[in-house]
């Protein structure tokens, strides 16, 4: 009985990870494309100055944004690697969603790691 609740908990976690990925990613693209837009306008335009206190942020921030990456992407790592487990012991491990566990881990894991200024 403790180990089905267990199960059950588990699965119940990795979907909620599952579906916050799924919606970071689509945000993810959509924040890559506006990046890639206003990057082209600011060279096209000769760029513009950023003053101090945005680059004071991004400079103290980057540590304290890089930790709580860091931790995110670890949280994920240990909530997928059990649920990855489970899913492999069914008929069809693919039909699941290891493929969204590992789209997830991905998303939690990549890039950006560095604050910038906007």
């Amino acid at each position: 009985m403790r180990r089905t609740l267990v199960l059950i908990l588990s699965l119940f976690i990795v979907q909620g990870f599952a579906k916050q990925q799924e919606s970071a990613a689509s945000r993810h693209a959509a924040s890559l494309d506006d990046r890639d837009s206003g990057y082209r306008q600011s060279h096209a335009s000769g760029g513009q100055s950023r003053h101090a206190g945005q680059w004071a942020v991004a400079i103290a921030g980057t540590p304290v944004y890089l930790a709580l990456k860091t931790a995110v992407c670890s949280a994920s790592l240990v909530g997928a690697a059990p649920t990855a487990a489970v899913i492999a012991l069914a008929d069809n491990p693919y039909a699941m969603g290891v493929d969204q566990l590992g789209d997830g881990i991905a998303a939690n894991g990549d890039p950006p790691y560095v604050l910038s200024p906007s």
